[in-house]
């Protein structure tokens, strides 16, 4: 299998790049790119893994991601629906030209300045869902219309940032398929018990020096990460797999005790399992 770049290059003379993926699953690598990028979710769910946090995706789910920002959709693959995206890709230049050209309109410069942080819009407007749903059959001309109508509309609405702090690491595709590697095995082992020298080894480091490397460029210790990855899992175990118990969700997730698992979840989710299970029913 051919291994790719951590920082994956696009054509530099396109300034708007339209892709649609279907299939079992995205691209699970960590990586990065000076595009921005505004992604729909058709259908699929999974993680996404964006600078010094993640977040759940699910259909019809909008994400704006700003430059070089590293991040991984990863798939759920247990489940049998595919996975479906259509994603926007627009050049640094590109966007500086629209700021310049428009400079009057705030809700546009307040919007740019949060993307280093990456963005979820959650309104839900079926408008913008029928303006994705045109780019797969747009030409060129049709495509820069789509794409100012949708900005005009993710720019007024609301949104969340998902990253703790704005993100401006940039890494070096040595460091970047080095931490990609680290990450593919956490998202493909959480549930196993993980040995923090068995990552380290991964990594060609010593623990010592796998920790610190690791914190400076997640904002985040690796137990920290690794719990975030369990966590994020029981809660959507908690809403898909009613039959199970919170016992089973919980060692399904890493945890090897049932009260570990309780107060870690209520630190992380303002709530115990069993309230996000009733509340997230509804």
């Amino acid at each position: 299998m051919r291994v790719l770049p951590f920082i994956i290059p696009r054509p530099t003379h396109e300034n708007l790049i339209y892709d649609y993926f279907i299939g079992e699953a995205f691209y699970d690598k960590l990586h990065s790119h000076t595009e921005f990028q505004i992604s729909y979710i058709e259908s699929g769910e999974g993680t996404l893994v964006l600078g010094d946090s993640m977040e759940s995706f699910q259909a019809y789910d909008i994400f704006i991601l700003g430059s070089n920002l590293p991040h991984v959709f990863r798939s759920d693959t247990d489940l049998t629906i595919p996975s479906v995206m259509h994603t926007l890709f627009f050049s640094e230049e590109f966007m500086n030209s629209i700021l310049s050209e428009f400079s009057a309109i705030d809700s546009l410069h307040g919007f740019i300045s949060q993307l280093g942080f990456g963005i979820k819009y959650q309104d839900q407007d079926l408008k913008i869902f029928e303006l994705i749903q045109n780019l797969k059959s747009a030409n060129k001309l049709e495509l820069l219309i789509y794409f100012l109508s949708i900005l005009n509309l993710v720019s007024k609405a609301n949104f969340q940032t998902i990253a703790i702090a704005k993100f401006s690491k940039i890494f070096n595709d040595n460091q970047g398929k080095r931490l990609s590697n680290v990450f593919d095995f956490l998202m493909n082992n959480f549930q196993k018990d993980i040995k923090l020298e068995d990552v380290a080894n991964l990594a060609f480091m010593t623990k010592e020096a796998f920790c610190r490397y690791f914190k400076q460029k997640t904002n985040k210790t690796f137990l920290e990460f690794l719990i975030e990855l369990r966590i994020e899992h029981a809660s959507k175990l908690l809403v898909r797999n009613s039959e199970s118990t919170i016992a089973e969700i919980a060692e399904r997730s890493g945890f090897q005790n049932i009260s570990n698992f309780n107060r870690t979840f209520k630190t992380k989710k303002n709530c115990l399992p069993s309230e996000f299970r009733k509340v997230r029913k509804f």
